[in-house]
């Protein structure tokens, strides 16, 4: 790529690096929620670095802090009858 394109990610690069396919990054992008922005070029898809790791980041769940941590239940006692 050239110069001004290092900042990108193509398409192949980019599910290199996330260890995906190209599949995965295209349904990515075609999210309806929270969608990974690219630019088009032409027929290519570019995907800015800082970007995606913003898209990343916005990707992460956090605990809701409210929410008492799950207990695990205790074994059923054996009843004979």
């Amino acid at each position: 790529m050239s110069e001004i394109l290092e900042e990108y990610y193509d398409e192949t690069s980019l599910s290199r690096d996330l260890k995906k396919s190209t599949r995965f990054v295209d349904r990515a992008t075609k999210d309806l929620v929270n969608p990974l922005p690219y630019l088009k070029l032409g027929n290519r898809k570019l995907f800015h670095k800082a970007t995606v790791k913003e898209w990343l980041r916005s990707l992460e769940r956090k605990p809701n802090p409210k929410r008492e941590p799950r207990r695990r239940r205790s074994a059923p006692e054996n009843r004979s009858a």
